[in-house]
């Protein structure tokens, strides 16, 4: 496949910014919902804000109450 040139791939970026613009400006007006908030306990299993995107899956279904969930077969296969 031929990359486009430079001057294209620099319109669609321009394009693509100015279509997006007036939705990030939206999105930016509107105060986040009441029930969007940091869970504290949430935040501590799973490393914090900066903890990365490696999570304990366990350890935060402990934190939620919730009971594990059961391996399907083909995570066993996996080991």
């Amino acid at each position: 496949m031929t990359p486009l040139p430079v001057v294209a791939t620099f319109a669609c970026q321009l394009a693509v910014t100015a279509l997006a613009a007036p939705g990030a400006r939206l999105l930016a007006s509107r105060p986040p919902h009441p029930s969007f908030a940091p869970d504290p306990a949430l935040q501590s299993v799973s490393g914090g804000v900066w903890g990365g995107c490696v999570f304990d899956t366990d350890a935060i279904l402990r934190a939620l109450g919730t009971p594990p969930v059961k391996e399907s077969p083909r995570e066993k296969q996996l080991g």
